[in-house]
């Protein structure tokens, strides 16, 4: 290792030495870029530096050549004087097209060398003349202050630049133009960095703290960015008196060095962890505040045959590895493991270089410059190392091999970048015509779907001011039917009972203002939640679930005599008690962790109450049947109560095609051809529950009486719309259906235990007994829909052990059954289920795991608001969010944090896309279950987008083929349609969403051809040109079109093939 300071390598004039403050060395080793205090940008011949630390350069004043490498000989290759202040920094793009200059004078200059252009030197000048000529290509004003550092993606897609402002402002780095200004910093931002696998990037700032940056591109030109994590802890002491905090990132990308930190009163070099964001190693050995940490780019190995190993370790060993150094160990690391170097420099005029194979200093090199050091740039080859000085000297250190370690091959770098996504967006070069036709298409589809949505936004609001202005008659909101639910008698508790669907509306009826919640404060103060103007108009409020309603919003309709459809959903057929029904389970082992210390399950059940609940007034428990003896789950059933009623309000038009069901009004009017609403009241009065006073049930429609029956026995649930049937439950279990005009329509269905649930929605009836047995008919055929099934599966009972025998289980938080017949149900725990007949098993919809591992948990505003009438599975998580949400009380957000953290260790860093991927997966299967056919349009190509971001081929291609089905051969197992949903018009829109990642373009393009997509389009092309080959390629195109459709046994051996 030898030291170098040439006496011309500085900026001078006249004798007079300036200040420098920033050097760059360009990608191809042969230039050095610095700039200083006078205000120029002058380029250095690195191999003249090479040459004087021989002592063998010799002058020439042959001009540069044109092939891109600088003259032999040369010194100084070009001086650029256009800034108007202090040149504080100066970058070389990666890609050695440009070199950016940021100065005192807010300005940054991108510059490009004019290789067409032999300089001559200016009349007057001192010194050599240049043998370059750079140009200016861009000039980027928007600073308000000095620019104090700048850095480049490591792709060169974008330029990021910060300054005295505070503000850190994002350049797109090909049209320069500015994508956007982040101001996540209270004081001046001295510094910044890229992460190598191009994901983040750092930057440090005086108000003592280190933000990261996370930036996604949707495209070339769309890139969107958030904060990762603020660093706050190394660097609470450090002082203010440093004129920069330039930082580096490791090039293995798994850490960052951030200069000017501090270890108590010491000052130090901090070393952050990647995805943990901590900070649990120091460089102790300065005896001044830190300017510069720079990491070389290049990864070492300890020896060199190590070093020329190539690929003889799988990639999963390699991240095994571990390069962390720790300050209390001793330095035995094995040879097979890659180091990494860094150097450090300062305010002590002290260069030290570190690497993570020792924890002690390699080099230390005291005095190194006259006053602070202000930058280092190591050489791309990773064996020279410069360094600028406010003394105006310009350093050059260089290594001897083996010093620092041996270098290894670029292919370890890239390799262990892998693991954290690196180089999965190189560019793609189109392959075919075709590939260029999909391109076009995706684009034309994009833009008229844009222009579609903003005609439907602004012909909604236009229809809507036309109705109003009019006097039309607007459909109301569905607030008003749960307005009208809420005076019932039976009260319903805030969370627990909300739907997952709102109501059927009363079109006739208008719409009431929403009442607006007040709570009452811990100092007794009254405080009114506020309400949005648009929840009070005569808008439709979609047909949304209720926890999903403030997330997407919802066009006003027009005046119109049509139906809305609505979320078919059952309503709670009682009010839940706050937390959901409580369930116990039976075990003999083991202690649950749900109980307290000495507390028995069933005592726990019964002594504990909440006095915040509302409890409606009641006659008695129901009683409690012999089967809960012997039943492995035990569920909560609601008492008797003395009044019971159900309100709600059904259009004729609505009501089911049945042969001999109409409903006649008392004067014989018959009702069928009418298509005014109807508003039913179903009540039940209990007696004392034997002969001497029955119980009465009655229905009125339109305050007219339809039925009256009298039963023996307590009624303590209820069911029905008005349109199918209507069901008591007594406390014995047991159910009385009636028809619509009070027909008995089957004779009483004995379940054996006393109901906890029972829910009806169109033609079904669902029940679930306190035994935890669960019952669905379909009442209009008469037929069970499927066999009794057991929730003990759902309740975890086989996991649950107790000494004592019984032992509390999760709450049963919601019940319910679809328009199609899917029964769902949500627990505590926050796990969503539905019960499958194809299966014969229960399936899970939704679970707390995606709300902490997904990217796509919160995506619930992508679907549009005509899928709003069956939103089934973003309802579920979002109980199962609410649920995540109570559970973890005010933790939640640690406890995310917690989760990332995890993410992101070692053989942990593709887990996120990997969980992404799966829950995409799961909502796919789950949207198909329910028969949500907008949900499952929607998730199918979310997901494959995602599979063609991440270039999953295989899986393009199996959803592909999935959706084109097998062709010309018969397969009985394969449908056209799924939902509702003809295949091949979802394999259109799929192709037509992943054409344009260029990845997944081979296969798109097949599939396109496959369903005619592409046909018209490459005739044309292939028409319009000149080439022989062109011309044979259409008439082979042409003569494959007269012969008809090809048949898709070639196609699927030509994709095997492929």
């Amino acid at each position: 290792m030898y030291i170098v300071k040439p006496s011309w390598l500085c900026h001078s004039d006249d004798q007079k030495k300036f200040e420098v403050y920033s050097v760059t060395v360009s990608p191809d080793n042969q230039r050095v870029a610095t700039g200083g205090q006078d205000g120029k940008v002058r380029i250095w011949s690195a191999q003249s530096i090479r040459d004087s630390a021989k002592g063998d350069n010799e002058s020439s004043d042959t001009p540069s050549n044109l092939s891109g490498a600088p003259a032999p000989g040369a010194k100084q290759l070009c001086s650029m004087a256009t800034h108007n202040g202090a040149v504080t920094v100066v970058r070389f793009s990666p890609d050695g097209r440009y070199l950016a200059t940021g100065s005192d004078d807010r300005v940054v200059l991108v510059w490009e060398r004019d290789s067409t252009k032999v300089p001559r030197k200016e009349f007057g000048s001192s010194g050599e003349a240049d043998t370059e000529s750079w140009i200016v290509r861009k000039r980027l004003a928007a600073h308000d202050n000095d620019i104090q550092d700048l850095a480049w993606a490591p792709d060169s897609s974008i330029l990021v630049t910060v300054g005295l402002d505070s503000g850190v402002i994002v350049w797109s780095g090909t049209t320069f133009e500015k994508i956007q200004r982040l101001d996540a910093h209270n004081s001046h931002v001295k510094g910044i960095t890229f992460d190598p696998a191009n994901k983040f990037f750092a930057t440090a700032s005086d108000d003592r703290t280190v933000q990261i940056f996370r930036y996604n591109r949707a495209s070339a030109t769309d890139v969107t960015f958030s904060t990762e994590a603020t660093i706050t802890s190394p660097f609470k002491q450090s002082p203010l008196s440093t004129y920069f905090r330039r930082c580096s990132w490791s090039p293995d990308g798994n850490h960052i060095a951030a200069a000017n930190a501090t270890n108590g009163p010491v000052s130090v070099v901090a070393i952050i962890n990647r995805g943990t964001w901590d900070s649990d190693i120091s460089l102790i050995g300065h005896e001044a505040p830190c300017e510069v940490a720079a990491f070389c780019p290049r990864i070492f190995a300890r020896t060199k045959e190590a070093a020329e190993k190539k690929d003889k370790k799988s990639s999963s060993e390699k991240d095994k590895e571990s390069d962390v150094i720790d300050v209390d160990a001793e330095p035995k690391v094995p040879e097979s493991v890659p180091i990494t170097v860094i150097a450090s420099a300062g305010q002590d005029k002290t260069l030290t270089i570190w690497n993570t194979s020792n924890p002690r200093p390699v080099v230390v090199c005291h005095d190194m410059a006259l006053k602070t050091i202000t930058d280092l740039a190591w050489s791309q080859d990773g064996m020279s190392l410069f360094a600028t000085s406010l003394d105006g000297s310009i350093s050059y250190v260089q290594f001897e091999e083996g010093e620092l370690g041996y270098v290894v091959s670029m292919e370890e770098n890239e390799s262990r970048l892998t693991r954290y996504g690196g180089g999965k967006e190189a560019a793609q070069i189109p392959e075919s015509v075709e590939q260029l036709v999909l391109e076009e298409k995706v684009e034309a589809k994009e833009v008229k779907d844009s222009e579609k949505r903003m005609e439907e936004l602004m012909g909604a609001a236009g229809a809507g001011s036309k109705a109003i202005a009019s006097g039309a008659t607007v459909i109301p909101s569905p607030a008003s039917t749960v307005a009208a639910a809420a005076a019932a008698p039976v009260t319903t508790t805030a969370r627990a009972t909300t739907p997952l669907t709102a109501a059927t509306s009363n079109p006739s009826t208008p719409a009431k203002p929403a009442k607006q919640k007040v709570t009452i404060t811990k100092d007794g103060r009254k405080r009114v939640a506020p309400q949005l103007l648009t929840t009070t108009s005569s808008s439709v409020q979609g047909t949304l679930p209720a926890a999903t309603t403030s997330s997407a919003a919802v066009p006003v309709a027009s005046a119109t005599a049509e139906t809305i459809p609505v979320n078919d959903f059952s309503k709670p057929s009682y009010a839940l008690p706050k937390g959901g029904v409580s369930t116990l389970v039976i075990g003999s082992k083991r202690r649950s962790d749900d109980l307290e210390d000495g507390s028995n399950g069933i005592q726990t059940a019964l002594k504990k109450t909440r006095p915040d609940d509302d409890v409606p007034e009641y006659i008695a428990p129901v009683v409690v049947s012999p089967a809960t003896t012997t039943s492995q789950v035990r569920l909560g059933a609601p008492k008797v109560r003395n009044l019971l009623m159900r309100s709600m309000t059904v259009r004729d038009a609505e009501k089911p095609r049945m042969a001999n069901e109409s409903v006649s009004l008392a004067n014989g009017e018959n009702t069928s051809s009418s298509s005014a609403p109807h508003s039913f009241n179903f009540e039940v009065r209990n007696g004392s529950g034997n002969d001497q006073t029955p119980t009465k049930v009655s229905v009125t429609r339109n305050s007219q009486v339809v039925f009256v029956d009298f039963v023996p026995y307590y009624v303590h649930l209820i069911a029905g719309n008005g349109c199918y049937f209507w069901a008591t439950s007594a406390e014995d279990g047991s159910i009385v259906v009636y028809s619509p005009n009070g027909r008995r329509m089957l004779p009483p269905l004995v379940t054996g235990a006393p109901l906890s649930f029972l829910e009806s929605q169109n033609e079904y009836l669902l029940a679930i007994s306190s035994v935890g047995m669960l019952y669905l008919w379909n009442v209009v055929d008469k037929k069970a829909v499927f066999p009794p099934v057991s929730l003990a599966p759902i309740l975890d009972s086989g996991s649950r052990y107790e000494d004592g025998g019984v032992l509390r289980g999760p709450h049963v938080t919601q019940c319910g059954v679809t328009g199609s017949g899917r029964v769902i149900i949500t627990l505590s725990t926050g796990c969503g289920y539905t019960y499958d007949e194809g299966l014969r098993s229960w399936c899970r919809l939704s679970e707390p795991w995606w709300a902490t591992g997904s990217q796509y948990w919160s995506a619930t505003q992508l679907l549009g608001d005509e899928s709003a009438k069956s939103r089934w599975v973003l309802a579920v998580e979002e109980r199962t969010a609410e649920e995540a949400q109570r559970r973890a009380g005010g933790r939640g957000r640690y406890l995310k944090q917690l989760t990332r953290a995890t993410l992101n260790r070692e053989g942990y860093e593709g887990m996120e896309g990997v969980v992404s991927i799966a829950h995409l997966e799961n909502r796919i299967a789950a949207a198909e279950m329910l028969e949500s056919k907008h949900e499952l349009r929607t998730f199918i190509i979310m997901y494959a987008r995602r599979i063609a971001e991440e270039g999953l081929r295989s899986r393009v291609d199996e959803l592909c083929r999935e959706l084109l089905g097998p062709g010309k051969s018969q397969d009985s197992t394969w449908s056209p349609t799924v939902c509702g949903l003809d295949k091949h018009e979802l394999l259109k829109e799929v192709v037509l969403k992943i054409g344009k990642y260029r990845e997944s373009q081979r296969v798109a393009v097949v599939y396109g051809q496959a369903i005619g997509l592409l046909e018209d389009e490459v005739l044309g092309v292939a028409s319009s040109s000149k080439s022989a080959a062109s011309k044979g390629s259409k008439d082979k195109e042409d003569n494959e079109e007269e012969d008809g459709d090809h048949d898709m046994t070639d196609f699927k051996d030509a994709m095997s093939e492929q």
